[in-house]
């Protein structure tokens, strides 16, 4: 997920934010994992995303990122029907 706003201040804000939920999310089991990525710290992957999007493909986004923020999920989360569509809810209803 891209996260960005126009605002400087939602936008520390922001990155506070989800620099916390990175971390608190480790200590909570059976969750996906959660890595949030600074524009200068991107993957390969991350990188080939921003460069579509910010070099005017998509004219509807325009402020610059804060980051980006991914969820891997793993045989654990994913180990019945239930458990595979609770993981899907909460990261729906996260947005």
């Amino acid at each position: 997920f891209i996260v960005s706003f126009e605002e400087e201040m939602e936008r520390a804000l922001a990155r506070l934010f989800l620099q916390q939920f990175e971390g608190t999310q480790r200590n909570v089991p059976l969750t996906p994992h959660c890595e949030f990525r600074r524009p200068n710290q991107l993957t390969k992957e991350l990188k080939s995303v921003a460069e579509s999007l910010l070099d005017g493909n998509d004219s509807s986004y325009t402020p610059s990122p804060v980051g980006f923020l991914s969820f891997t999920f793993f045989p654990s989360n994913a180990m019945s029907d239930a458990r595979r569509m609770k993981a899907v809810e909460l990261l729906v209803n996260f947005l």
